[in-house]
């Protein structure tokens, strides 16, 4: 059986997501798949942003924020995910640097194509300038994880390194939930406006791979062809 209806917007009223339709035509199989997808992310959907945030957390996050101003999920709530799945690798990382030292670590260091050399440059830089050389790492694809191997490798200061990174981790989690947020909001009342709201779907995808490019396309910019 069909009905004379389509998805005009998504509102949360306390703990259940209300459906408001009219207009197309819509099938009652597929409003009871909808409802029960929108059920499945409002309660398990914590957990899975938590553990896609700690593999990619800029862009899980932009899109979780997203999905809150549709009223999917808490925003306070996917701003302190996003902080901790950015912030967790950092920390865990550090403490395998730290209790790994020695060959295995520089074997590691040589599949990302790192020589002796560069390990000792960048182990001196974290001794230097250990500020500008986290900044350096988090923002370096390939230092991601050689980073903080290498901070707790050369045993900095692990309040100092904890201070920094978690700073780093806020500033850039607070970038992409805000942006995330009022992109949501903006194609929410544009596409309410001309009465196009079944395709937030469609571009939340669109406008979460034009981000996920960006973000690469910066991260080129910044490296440029500086060899580490």
């Amino acid at each position: 059986m069909k009905l004379n209806c389509s998805i005009v917007y998504l509102k949360k009223a306390g703990n259940l997501t209300q459906l408001k339709i009219s207009g197309e035509k819509f099938k009652m199989s597929d409003l009871i798949t909808l409802e029960a997808i929108l059920s499945l992310l409002q309660a398990n959907g914590y957990w899975i942003m938590f553990w896609l945030m700690i593999i990619e957390g800029p862009i899980i996050s932009y899109a979780s924020a997203f999905a809150s101003a549709l009223g999917i999920f808490d925003i306070k709530i996917v701003f302190f995910l996003s902080v901790l799945g950015n912030s967790i690798p950092d920390k865990l990382f550090y403490f395998i640097g730290r209790f790994c030292r020695g060959p295995t670590l520089e074997k590691f260091a040589s599949f990302f194509g790192l020589s002796y050399k560069r390990i000792k440059k960048l182990e001196n830089a974290f001794k230097v300038h250990l500020g500008k050389t986290i900044v350096l790492t988090k923002i370096t694809p390939v230092l991601t994880i050689l980073g903080p191997l290498f901070a707790g490798f050369t045993r900095v200061n692990f309040k100092k390194f904890f201070i920094i990174t978690t700073s780093i981790d806020i500033f850039i989690s607070l970038i992409f939930i805000v942006t995330g947020y009022y992109s949501g909001l903006a194609a929410d009342t544009t596409l309410k406006y001309f009465r196009l709201e079944i395709y937030l779907l469609p571009v939340l995808i669109i406008l979460t791979v034009i981000i996920s490019y960006f973000v690469k396309f910066i991260y080129k910019k910044l490296n440029g062809n500086k060899s580490y």
